[in-house]
């Protein structure tokens, strides 16, 4: 989702989801900054993830 302020600011919102049996696991990255914002997602793309359930 993109937000666009009337002084041309724009934020950037993405949401990334995801269930592990039944426990749901959700990502959300906002930013201003396209550079910043391409970093950030780079980082949650190359991310690795285990879970355990007690």
């Amino acid at each position: 989702m993109k937000i666009e302020h009337p002084n041309k600011l724009v934020l950037n919102l993405l949401m990334y989801s995801r269930l592990f049996n039944k426990r749901e696991f959700t990502v959300n990255i906002m930013y201003v900054d396209n550079k910043k914002g391409e970093q950030m997602l780079e980082a949650w793309k190359k991310s690795k993830f285990t879970h355990k359930l007690h």
